[in-house]
């Protein structure tokens, strides 16, 4: 099943949360800074993904697994890290998000039954082609898992509903 939902990535109701990331580990912009701040998952989680961004064995498409520290509260069991860059100010090709997406929902499909993303990249991408990239790279998979696609940002939502007349939450 896929739901389209107007609402806080803060709160996903889904076992797997996932933040996009880079390869420089800094997480003072965007989904990552909302996710790792006061409010998410806390100061933990950005030492986690620095130490694990420092063994230098990632590269830009891959995906690694964080605990949820704070968000367990929110009942997030994992936090899956998509690199889509080499820093938080590269702006990727929709591309390198659609290949994120694929390479996290195979992952996922082994462990758990339930993931929320928020849009992949906040700026460089118009929202409309990124909401259609990120709804149709979730097709293949909406028999095998509960996805969300969570965003407070009502057009990106209206768009991304409108790609596949999906019912709303």
């Amino acid at each position: 099943m896929i739901k389209i939902v107007l609402g806080d990535i803060l709160y996903p109701k889904s076992d797997i949360l996932v933040c996009p990331c880079n390869l420089s580990g800094t997480v003072t912009k965007g989904i990552p800074s909302i996710i790792s701040g006061i409010n998410g998952a806390g100061r933990n989680l950005v030492l986690q993904i620095r130490d694990i961004i420092s063994k230098g064995k990632l590269k830009v498409g891959d995906c690694f697994w964080t605990e949820p520290y704070r968000m367990k509260r929110k009942k997030v069991k994992t936090i899956c890290h998509t690199i889509i860059g080499e820093t938080q100010d590269d702006c990727p090709s929709i591309h390198i998000v659609e290949s994120c997406m694929k390479t996290v929902l195979q992952e996922v499909k082994e462990k758990g039954k339930s993931i929320a993303f928020p849009p992949l990249i906040e700026r460089c991408l118009d929202k409309f082609s990124l909401a259609k990239r990120m709804v149709l790279s979730c097709e293949n998979f909406y028999d095998k898992l509960d996805i969300k696609i969570i965003s407070d940002d009502k057009e990106f939502v209206e768009y991304a509903k409108k790609c596949l007349k999906i019912e709303t939450e």
